[in-house]
């Protein structure tokens, strides 16, 4: 088995697991094993998503990707750290915001029934992928993520909220 293919097997397995529940810990598992993906590069989410679904919290890059499932709305999270020292970020810390079709602005949570989500350390210039379902976004026009607070390490980081837009069964960047 190639060196990719491996690595492809890992994600699916990831992928399989993650599906049943939030796994941040697994997703650091993955991530330093020793059939790793490719190095991070700087930008590499940007190019995958496309610039409005990425943010930059000093070294990490932060992507996500909200869909809808039968089970409710689910953020796909991606993560890059662009520089070569681990990074520490914790998605407790976002602040999520939703607003329905009449503009209504409305809390919406990660769901996390088992206290998985917790602050992860990303290695240098390694990825991370995890999918956690959205607690109250079912029927939201827009869901906006504040982040400036995710990333303990980097306290000068102040992005724009990242919005995403309802389009049919998934959600897009605002403006796009």
């Amino acid at each position: 088995m190639s060196k990719r293919s491996s690595w492809r097997a890992g994600i699916v397995a990831l992928f399989a697991l993650s599906t049943a529940g939030c796994h941040m810990g697994l997703a650091a598992v993955i991530a330093g094993s020793a059939t790793s993906p490719p190095a991070y590069r700087g930008n590499d989410l940007a190019r995958e998503l496309g610039p409005g679904h990425v943010r930059t919290l000093g070294c990490i890059d932060v992507g996500l990707k909200v869909e809808e499932r039968p089970k409710g709305e689910h953020l796909e999270l991606l993560l890059g750290n662009r520089c070569a020292h681990p990074e520490a970020i914790d998605m407790r810390r976002a602040r999520i915001t939703g607003y329905d079709f009449e503009g209504n602005a409305l809390d919406v949570a990660l769901s996390d029934p088992r206290g998985e989500i917790e602050e992860l350390h990303l290695g240098a210039a390694e990825r991370a992928r995890e999918i956690i379902r959205l607690e109250r976004a079912r029927r939201l026009k827009k869901i906006c993520f504040d982040l400036k607070k995710v990333a303990p390490d980097a306290d000068d980081a102040r992005p724009d909220p990242l919005c995403l837009v309802r389009k049919v069964y998934t959600f897009d960047a605002e403006g796009s």
